[in-house]
């Protein structure tokens, strides 16, 4: 299914939940904040939050360093 992820265009080729998206990314849901078009998705919802066809979805990935 085709997506918008943070801006460019990314075929998802998982099970159509976030979560899955976020594992295809190598993004560790733990250290992400997700916003499905416009809307922030809280965390507890991210394995039954489905997608469809031309959703726009922003993830903002939390890094350390110093």
């Amino acid at each position: 299914m085709r997506l918008v992820v943070n801006g460019a265009a990314h075929e998802h080729v998982g099970d159509g939940v976030l979560s899955s998206l976020l594992t295809e990314i190598d993004a560790d849901p733990a250290h992400v904040a997700v916003m499905l078009n416009n809307s922030i998705v809280k965390r507890a919802n991210l394995s039954v939050t489905k997608l469809k066809a031309g959703d726009l979805v922003e993830i903002m990935m939390f890094v350390s360093g110093g």
